[in-house]
């Protein structure tokens, strides 16, 4: 791998890109769960292209902040992390922030307008705020006890696009499981950037948040209905946390806890994707049924597993 696309690729911390992925895609087949619950509805792929460039400019959109993040965050990093792209001078400042400007745009542009000809105001709204939110923590996140709460939010949104963009051909609510979903992936991101605050400064006490964790996809489970799968899913999301408070053990492993805690992600889409299957359970046999069903069981542990392999030769931090 050539130097200089290392140094950018461990500026965006493209390592977490698969977590993003997963996200959006459960909200995605919460909407088709919902399209296909409509029998007047003709059901379209759930592979469909745009569910695709969704993705993409979704991930520009997380690209984009956090080249954004280190471009403001540089005077900091000089002191703290000189290691860094920007402040070991191995990518300019200037050069990260026009890049980092541009992505954002186009990210924007491919998430409002990914719809095609379904293009409808909400999904540019809910997109638009999106960014407002990833620009409003870059800019002033250090030092601003509202900031967990923004970066919350930045994940909170991830399924209800997805779930929008799904169903942007018809009418649909948001049913009570994508804001319940919503919810807990905004308090999970609120546990964790606590987490993280502690990685640079001195080991304070964090045991209410780490317990905090194994609580927060409960409600996954009592507003989702209860299935098996996602009985088990949220058993391995537990031992996954327990494995990593064992294997890395504060202070020392403040870094490599919150590297697994945003592998988690993933984890918890997993729970989600119980209450997708009941949801389609009725009306199996058909093929975008069963595309549904497959998609949701494979997708967040492929993305679990590659966040794993990507993080060996990108930090997640």
């Amino acid at each position: 791998m050539k130097a200089n696309l290392k140094q950018w690729l461990v500026l965006t911390r493209c390592s977490n890109l698969p977590t993003v992925w997963s996200n959006v895609i459960s909200g995605w087949l919460l909407g088709m769960a919902a399209v296909i619950q409509t029998p007047t509805v003709v059901v379209p792929s759930a592979l469909s292209g745009t569910l695709f460039i969704l993705l993409l400019g979704i991930s520009l959109l997380y690209v984009a902040g956090m080249i954004l993040n280190d471009v403001f965050d540089y005077e900091w990093d000089c002191k703290n992390r000189p290691e860094r792209p920007l402040p070991s001078g191995l990518i300019s400042r200037s050069k990260a922030k026009w890049v980092g400007t541009v992505i954002l745009l186009l990210g924007l542009a491919l998430s409002a307008f990914s719809a095609g000809r379904f293009f409808k105001p909400p999904i540019f709204i809910i997109t638009s705020l999106l960014v407002v939110f990833i620009l409003w923590y870059d800019v002033a996140h250090k030092g601003n006890p509202l900031a967990p709460v923004v970066m919350g939010a930045c994940r909170a949104l991830l399924p209800i696009i997805g779930f929008m963009v799904a169903t942007c051909h018809g009418i649909y609510e948001l049913p009570s499981t994508v804001y319940v979903y919503a919810v807990v992936l905004g308090i999970y991101t609120y546990a964790l950037t606590w987490v993280a605050k502690y990685e640079l400064t001195p080991a304070k006490n964090s045991y209410w948040i780490e317990r905090l964790l194994f609580l927060i996809p409960l409600p996954l489970i009592v507003y989702g209905n209860y299935t098996y799968w996602s009985l088990g899913a949220l058993i391995f999301y537990s031992l996954w946390i327990v494995f990593s408070n064992h294997r890395h053990p504060v202070p020392a492993g403040i870094s490599a806890r919150v590297a697994d805690r945003i592998a988690a992600f993933s984890l918890l889409d997993s729970v989600v994707s119980g209450t997708i299957l009941l949801m389609i359970a009725p009306w199996g046999g058909t093929a975008q049924v069963r595309e549904v069903a497959w998609l949701a069981v494979l997708a967040p542990p492929i993305c679990f597993g590659m966040t794993l392999g990507l993080r060996k030769f990108i930090p997640s931090t």
